[in-house]
């Protein structure tokens, strides 16, 4: 995975690869179902939260309302400007741009989690989709190979998350966190039980 993250990169900056247009068209296509997968795979995290914390919230309606406006763009480009090329990097986005988003929100959401719970979600999911989003914008107004923009966004969208192999250790650590939390949270509440209760007596 190593060597073909760096073979793609050199391929795409030494011009072997997809255009910034044709870059920038797949992100486009698969932006809003990468905010609604990383928003699941978030969700199954602060769902444990939940139990621990009162104050933890999840808000799908703002989620939704991105995620439907995305979607009503990339149609509107795929109608007026869409390419094969669009729908066919548009499912290698989604799983190379899309865990870069995910590693990205996962690191800013638990440390907003961390100072405010409550608004945590979904600013940090959001936020950090439309940072790594937006670039593509500029780029489907460049028909070229190069350049430094879509030499910067093309690094992000493939080291941030690096295909998974950031990604995935890193929601699996998110995850067993809460899972540990919770479970110790779960014991402290038994215990509290018991000695206000009292030692059963038998009868």
């Amino acid at each position: 995975m190593n060597r073909y993250n760096a073979a793609l990169l050199m391929l795409v900056l030494g011009g072997c690869g997809p255009t910034a247009r044709e870059a920038g068209g797949g992100v486009v296509v698969a932006a809003p179902v990468v905010l609604l997968l990383s928003g699941a795979l978030l969700w199954a995290i602060i769902a444990l939260h939940r139990r621990r914390e009162a104050e933890v919230s999840f808000a799908w309606r703002p989620l939704l309302t991105t995620a439907l406006a995305s979607l009503g763009f990339a149609l509107l480009f795929l109608v007026f400007d869409g390419r094969r090329s669009d729908w066919e990097l548009g499912l290698f986005a989604i799983w190379v741009y899309g865990t870069s988003v995910l590693a990205l929100a996962l690191v800013v959401w638990r440390v907003w989690h961390a100072l405010q719970p409550r608004t945590a979600m979904p600013a940090a999911l959001i936020g950090s989709w439309a940072v790594l989003t937006l670039p593509a914008l500029p780029l489907l107004l460049d028909d070229a190979q190069g350049g430094g923009l879509f030499a910067a966004a093309l690094t992000v969208w493939i080291y941030a998350g690096y295909a998974g192999i950031v990604t995935g250790p890193l929601w699996l650590v998110l995850f067993l966190e809460a899972l540990v939390r919770l479970t110790l949270r779960r014991r402290q509440v038994d215990r509290l039980t018991r000695a206000e209760t009292g030692p059963s007596v038998p009868r």
